[in-house]
């Protein structure tokens, strides 16, 4: 810290000053700190950068020397060590002078401040030094440190910060002094790459919490960390118990939820109304309603895009409710929709396919199209079209590589902004009228981009047209896993074959949710599957694990956690522990305030490896995620080479992971990047 000019002050001033300064002096001796509770009048100096503690009694020599403790390191053998390994015996050792006979108690402690297991037995001081042994610890731990205290002379050492596995530079980290000029001792020095060890100055951990809102009831995920059972508001209940016997219900449920985490889920029995009223019908010129004569003469209307009526029941069905749940108490934070409804050529050729019978004759859903055209409320869905004849959407594939190829996507964006629109008018605002702060999504609405080119799974290139949507104040977007024509037929753009293997899955997922990401600055929150899952091909290896290691990276807002205890293979506590260990460990090394992605673009389509970062907590953090093998050099610039790469990280060093062996953390200084070149 730079020194001002001081004016002449008044003597007992600079005295004062002087004395505050030699106090300071002591605390500042690399790499620990000493404390002295005694009370006494007599002033403590330290003696070349030693430690030592006498007192100064006017140079009595019959005077007793106290006790001073100088330093602390760890030891195995005769090898002083820089690194802790898993299950080695070690030492710790406290050196001093004067302190022979002193009994001194160790204590170990994890980074995060809790104790270690198996602590050393307490010991005495012999020869200058006193030395106790401790078993290191197996398990997800990033560092320790340890404690000793003399406990006769109220005085404590406090050793090295150690890392379990790897190397720490501690030197700015622990010297009680603002290297960086931050107004900080300590807090994110050079070097200071881990929080967890930096409270000594009271300085705050800026910890946030990454969480998952689950589709199972507590009984699945009862006490696992992380993770929030969201209460489903279902239709059916309201209709056959009333909304004020609901309502108390849902209060229970929300109530046992965490403060600023009560969760509630709407499906489509409570919305389904939306677009399934009978007075929603397609009409002609004369107001007449329009519809198919089935094979055994009965006559089935056609249902409408306008959903007038089912709009406006679903929002009286849901603003009664929540008024209702709110004059109760009631309290809600987020609102997970999963409605799955729409207007797009997906689901108007469903829809045909289910009552207009268009399996048995196709002509039968070519009417079903033209009588939405013809209905005289078309004209204002016309006015943003660019291309005026339906059957552009209804028979897609015949116009391939011609003009109109893509027309579909275009109306299929415009239904999608429609629908956002319905859903804002009949659920979220009703919803937010009476919560404010209400966060709300909708399952898969979300944004695209040409800039970031990702079509869906399918293979649809999705971003020809528009820029997509998203209903309440998220996006969202489902990584389950599972196959498509993406990796068939319609390749992603520039590829000429992506085969549907492990990493491409993996790969594929990472791009959608950095499309999503970086298309828009509205937050998202992405559905994911239980690990389980039968339909996903990262059901039996780590690259489930590396999909969600990634997705956090990508400023992600909270996850969707699909775990059905019902599928044909459940989701059972062990998957719902691994999701709460991986969520766990984002907050460790990046749950920061102020973090920010470094991602900034797609990952290209062929490269055998995958690389996400994040600025969180002073220093950047990385997650390298490789296909195939790799080779580690931790050499002077921590290097990996797959096949066709290397990535160099000056100055970064591995934090290593137990809960996937297809990738690494690597952490980094806030002023330096990685190289990345083709071999």
């Amino acid at each position: 810290m730079k020194r001002g000019h001081v004016p002449v002050p008044v003597a007992f001033f600079v005295l004062g000053l002087v004395v505050i300064a030699l106090i300071l002096a002591a605390f500042v001796i690399v790499p620990r700190y000493i404390e002295d509770s005694k009370n006494n009048t007599n002033s403590t100096t330290s003696s070349g950068g030693s430690g030592q503690m006498q007192q100064d009694n006017n140079n009595d020599e019959t005077q007793e020397i106290e006790c001073g403790l100088t330093n602390a390191y760890w030891k195995k053998g005769p090898q002083t060590l820089g690194v802790l390994h898993e299950n080695d015996e070690v030492e710790l050792v406290l050196l001093g002078e004067n302190c022979t006979g002193k009994e001194v108690t160790f204590t170990v402690l994890r980074n995060t401040g809790e104790e270690a297991s198996g602590q050393p037995d307490k010991t005495i001081f012999n020869s200058g030094q006193a030395v106790s042994s401790w078993t290191v610890e197996s398990g997800e731990v990033f560092g320790y440190y340890f404690k000793a205290q003399v406990e006769e002379d109220s005085l404590t050492f406090i050793g090295p910060l150690m890392g379990l596995n790897f190397v720490m530079n501690l030197t700015q980290c622990e010297d009680n002094i603002d290297n960086d000029n931050d107004g900080l001792p300590d807090w994110l020095d050079p070097g200071c790459f881990y929080s967890d060890n930096l409270q000594e100055q009271g300085e705050s951990e800026f910890s946030e919490e990454f969480v998952a809102y689950s589709w199972s009831d507590h009984a699945l995920t009862e006490g696992i960390e992380n993770i929030v059972p969201f209460y489903w508001l279902r239709g059916n209940n309201i209709g056959a118990f009333g909304s004020n016997q609901v309502a108390q219900e849902a209060k229970e449920a929300t109530d046992a939820m965490p403060q600023g985490e009560k969760a509630i889920f709407i499906w489509n029995d409570l919305a389904r109304d939306i677009n399934t009223n009978d007075l929603d019908v397609v009409i002609n010129s004369q107001g007449e309603t329009q519809g198919h004569t089935t094979q055994g003469g009965n006559f089935v209307p056609y249902r409408d895009v306008w959903w007038e009526n089912g709009r406006a029941d679903v929002k009286n069905q849901i603003n009664s409710f929540f008024e209702e749940y709110k004059q109760i108490g009631g309290e809600v934070d987020v609102i997970i929709l999963d409605v799955e409804v729409g207007m797009s050529n997906w689901a108007l050729n469903n829809i045909a396919n289910t009552k207009y019978e268009s399996s048995l004759d196709d002509q039968n859903r070519i009417d079903y199209y033209l009588a939405i055209q013809n209905d005289p409320r078309y004209s204002e869905i016309q006015q943003e079209l660019s291309f005026s004849d339906i059957l552009y959407v209804a028979n897609y594939l015949d116009f391939r590589n011609t003009a109109h190829e893509y027309d579909y996507l275009e109306w299929n964006e415009l239904m999608y902004d429609r629908l956002s629109e319905f859903y804002k008018e009949s659920i979220y605002n009703p919803i937010k009228s009476n919560y404010p702060s209400i966060r709300l999504n909708e399952y898969n609405h979300h944004y695209w981009s040409d800039d970031f080119p990702v079509p869906d799974r399918n293979g649809h290139p999705i971003y020809l047209r528009g820029d997509g949507t998203h209903t309440g104040t998220y996006q969202t977007r489902a990584i389950y896993g599972q196959g498509g024509n993406v990796y068939g037929g319609r390749p992603p753009e520039g590829v000429d074959d992506y085969p549907y293997t492990k990493f491409n899955s993996f790969r594929y997922h990472v791009n959608q949710i950095r499309s999503v990401a970086l298309s828009s600055d509205v937050p998202f929150a992405p559905w994911i599957s239980h690990k389980g899952w039968q339909d996903s091909i990262l059901r039996d290896n780590d690259y489930y694990q590396e999909l969600i290691y990634h997705t956090v990276l990508t400023n992600l807002g909270y996850f969707l956690y699909w775990n059905p205890p019902n599928a044909i293979i459940p989701a059972d506590q062990e998957d719902d522990q691994l999701v709460s260990n991986l969520l766990k460990k984002s907050d460790k090394l990046i749950g920061y305030s102020g973090k920010n992605t470094l991602v900034s673009d797609i990952s290209e389509w062929t490269d055998d490896y995958v690389l996400s970062g994040m600025e969180s907590g002073g220093r950047k953090v990385w997650r390298l995620t490789f296909e195939g093998d790799i080779n580690v050099d931790e050499g002077e610039d921590l290097t990996f080479s797959t096949n066709d790469f290397e990535i160099a990280f000056p100055e970064g060093v591995i934090y290593e992971s137990q809960y996937s062996s297809q990738g690494y953390w690597v952490i980094q200084p806030l002023d330096k990047s990685p190289i990345i070149s083709e071999i």
